[in-house]
């Protein structure tokens, strides 16, 4: 992804960010000696608010921390936890890493795109689930793990996913 780095008389329309999330923002942006270095904690919160980084809030983003567009579509295209479309209320990632992986997560990852009937960044028709992987959450000791809008779940099988997933309402 990458959004063009264009003078400020040029831009587009932008979708202006809330005065809420401004103020969460301008919070960050205080404790850091440059904007630029607040970028990534301004992300988490844009996504915070959205629920994902669309075009138009990265671009909106770039203008006030008076960034190249091209920054932040680049700072959020490298970070797999930044998402740029919709999930659903139910955002399921499973480990793909080493850990995970040596304990099967690559079979239980298949059986949860059986049992959701969906691919991997995709969302289910009813907008329930969503369906996504991540490289290490950090919780080897547990593994095989994944998460649930950021909860963790560890020493997966397929019983302990049906169980995790009935309780979602």
């Amino acid at each position: 992804m990458v959004w063009p780095s264009i003078r400020t008389e040029e831009r587009p329309e932008t979708a202006a960010l809330p005065p809420e999330l401004l103020g969460r923002i301008d919070a960050i942006v205080k404790r850091y000696p440059h904007k630029r270095a607040a970028l990534l904690p301004a992300l988490h919160e844009c996504q915070a608010h959205f629920g994902y980084i669309s075009d138009e809030t990265g671009l909106a983003l770039a203008e006030h921390l008076e960034l190249a567009p091209s920054h932040v579509a680049d700072t959020v295209s490298f970070y797999s936890m930044l998402r740029t479309r919709p999930v659903g209320r139910y955002h399921v990632e499973i480990c793909q890493t080493l850990s995970c992986a040596l304990l099967e997560a690559d079979h239980l990852a298949d059986y949860l795109v059986e049992k959701l009937g969906i691919g991997f960044g995709e969302v289910t028709a009813d907008g329930k689930f969503s369906l996504g992987k991540v490289e290490c959450i950090g919780a080897c000791e547990q593994a095989p793990v994944m998460l649930v809008n950021n909860e963790l779940y560890g020493h997966l099988n397929r019983k302990r996913i049906d169980e995790i997933l009935d309780k979602c309402e």
